[in-house]
Parts: C-alpha cells; structure tokens; sequence
C-alpha cells in the first residue's frame, strides 16, 4: 500500500513537472507575440489567464467596472510577462489607486478637457509641462511631454512632491479612458504614442533633487499602468541624449526601454508618417486644429512660476499646530504605521515632514484610500486630506523597507476631525 502512494507520488510529480515545462514553453512562445492585436487574435492560453485574474480580482474590478476589458487585463498579462502571481496583488494595488483617487467620476467630452482638467488641481499645474493631444489615426492616445519647458529648480517649491505624482496618474488614466473607448470601436488592442521634446533642453534641468522625484514618478507610473507606451519618441535631441538615457535607464523596465525611439532631423516627417499630420499640432510637425470648445492650445506650457505660488504655509489654511509636531522613528528596512479612528464624513488631515524620502500610503481594512507616494519634504511638506468613505481605523503608513543602512524621522500631524 505504502509503495503504491509512493509510486502515485512520484507520478504526481512528473505530470506537473510536465505541466510546468508545458507553460514554460507556451509563454515563451507568447512572449514573442506582437503586443498589438485584435480580439479574434486573442489566444487561448490568453483568454485563459484573463478569466483567472477576473477570479481572482473579481471584488476589486467591481470598484471600476470600466477598467475590467479583455485589453485591459492583456496589458498586464504582457506587462508581466504572465506571471499571474506577480499581476494579481500589483493590478490590485493599481486599481485602488485609481478609485482613492476618484478618477472613474471624471467626465469628459474631448481629449482637450482633460488637459483643463488637469490643471484645476493647482494653480501651479500648468508650469508642468505636457498633455494630451488626441488620438493618432490609428486610435493611439498622442501624449506630449515638452520637458525642457519646466523649470525644476522653481517648481519643486511651489507644491508637494505628491501632487506630481497626482496629475500624472489622472493624466494617464484618462489617457486609458480614451484608449478604451477606441479599443471598443476598433476591436484591437491600443496604447499611448508618447512625446519627449526636448526643445530648448539645458543642464538646470539635470537639478538633483528634481530628477530623484522624476525617476521616483517613472518607476510608479511603471507599476501603475504596465504596457501603456506603444512608441517613445524622443525629438530635438541635445548631444548629450546617451548620458541622459543612462540617468533614466535604472527605473525603466525592459519594455519601455526598447519602445524607445531617438529622431533626428526628419523628427517631423517620421511623426507624421506613424501618427498622421491631422492629429499633430503645427509645433510637431502637423495640421491639427485647435479644438472649437477653447481658444487655444492648452498642452501645458511650463515656464517660469511666479514668486506667488512658491509654498508657503499660509496654504496650510491654520489645519496643522506645527509648533506641536510628533515624531517617529522609521529604521532601514521596517515599516510603521499611525492609526487614527474616523467616522464616515469625517475628514481625515496629515501634515509631515522628513528629511529623507519616505514612501507613506493610507488604507482601510488593507485598501488603498490615499495611494502609495515616495515623498520628498525637502522644499515643501506633504499635507493632504479627503472624508472618509466610511468608519473605521485608518492606517497611515510611513515605509522605510526600502531603506538599507539609514533611519528615518518623521515628523507629523495626523487626525481626524
């Protein structure tokens, strides 16, 4: 009897070693397919992985019932190389995300509105260079992003380090929606044509403690919205474009690093050629006309912020005793967390500052209620608050399990009222 189970063991562990090998070779073979298809093209193997995260995450795509499409799910699917057990809990997170921040209520008519609404979050919003410009003839989402028109040594005094993080999430997000709308029409898989113009580019940009926050937001985006990019076109390149790559290179994944394409000279026909000439404003190479609902283009412009939108703690609204601060300690590698009671319609405040980076989120009952930010105080503190959805201890969470050799304190105010 007991040689008979031993034998059954041994089968047992041959057939899912062959199972095992079978996947492997399937999504290998998968792993070679063009990213890019139409839903008949949608393979089995595909279709199958798309039911198991539907099972898994069923509670969670009820939260945003727009985001649950079979293309939706296939960018995570191809972003991750299939690996379901990494997808599940990083989509998870992902979508809360998307519902603390309240983006499924957006409403928009056209890809201009969104820019405008975009820009309602601050006053300062608009000295963040870049928008979305439209569609692209194939039904791609065209995003620009004219970095060389920001000046980063101003703007990281004039908001917290988190609302960058904030408008290019809804950014992204509502550049999806669009996406999904079209994916609908088109029956086919789509994704963003994104614009790097680097028009005007100079060293100030290269300010440190600026490209720490900008790698920090790529690396989010990344978990974010896996597979978004389609095309990364870089134009009007400066000579020193390979050591630039190299700076950004550390937080790109794989993916995004071989959509990348650098234009020359014929930047204008190229873009023209791949996206169409009646979808690209005349600055880039087109003959798109500006939208009848507004005056004008309204790709934000960058530019020189002035002296009165620089923090100051006016901006506060007198929510925070800064005289009265706690502190806790946060060593390498650990988390730690403040739980502050709240009823429903109460409004939740924190204030705090550190003099490293530190990633802080809040949850619920292990939800995602504020999403999970790396934030530098260094020039502004972060500050926030939003009304509880409903009653319960809300964990605000300070994560140093990044950290390797150095502690970190954090000075804070947090309650509710």
């Amino acid at each position: 009897m007991n040689r008979k189970k031993a034998n059954y063991s041994i089968i047992d562990k041959i057939l899912n070693y062959s199972i095992m090998d079978d996947k492997t070779e399937i999504i290998k073979r998968h792993l070679t397919l063009s990213h890019y298809i139409n839903a008949n093209e949608i393979t089995s193997f595909q279709k199958k992985c798309i039911d198991e995260i539907r099972v898994r995450l069923k509670d969670t795509l009820k939260l945003y019932p727009d985001y649950d499409t079979d293309f939706s799910i296939l960018r995570w699917i191809m972003g991750y190389d299939y690996d379901i057990n990494v997808i599940v809990p990083k989509m998870k997170v992902s979508i809360e995300t998307l519902v603390a921040l309240d983006i499924k209520n957006i409403k928009f008519e056209v890809p201009e509105d969104i820019n405008e609404h975009i820009v309602k979050y601050s006053p300062a919003a608009q000295f963040f260079p870049g928008g979305i410009m439209g569609l692209d003839k194939n039904g791609n989402a065209i995003i620009v992003q004219p970095l060389a028109k920001a000046i980063p040594k101003l703007l990281v005094k004039t908001e917290k380090a988190s609302l960058l993080h904030h408008l290019s999430i809804v950014e992204i997000e509502m550049a999806f929606t669009l996406i999904r709308e079209e994916e609908k029409k088109r029956n086919t898989k789509l994704g963003a044509m994104i614009i790097m113009d680097l028009d005007g580019f100079s060293t100030d940009l290269l300010y440190m403690p600026a490209v720490r926050i900008y790698l920090s937001l790529l690396s989010l985006l990344q978990d974010l919205f896996p597979d978004f990019a389609r095309s990364l076109y870089i134009i009007n390149c400066p000579k020193i474009i390979g050591q630039l790559l190299m700076l950004v290179r550390p937080v790109l994944a794989k993916q995004t690093r071989e959509k990348i394409k650098i234009l020359g000279d014929n930047w204008r026909d190229v873009l023209r050629e791949e996206l169409g000439e009646e979808h690209l404003y005349p600055q880039w190479g087109g003959n798109k006309k500006i939208c009848g609902k507004y005056e004008k283009i309204n790709i934000r412009p960058g530019g020189i912020p002035p002296d009165n939108l620089l923090f100051t703690e006016e901006r506060l609204n007198n929510n925070f005793n800064l005289k009265n601060l706690n502190k806790i300690n946060i060593p390498a590698g650990s988390i730690k967390n403040i739980t502050v009671r709240a009823n429903k319609g109460q409004q939740l405040l924190w204030y705090f500052t550190c003099p490293k980076d530190i990633d802080f989120k809040i949850l619920l009952k292990g939800i995602t209620q504020w999403p999970n930010f790396r934030i530098s105080t260094e020039f502004v503190p972060e500050f926030g608050n939003f009304i509880a959805r409903e009653s319960g201890e809300y964990e605000f969470i300070f994560d140093n399990s990044y950290g390797t050799f150095f502690s970190k304190n954090v000075y804070y105010i947090i309650y509710a009222k």
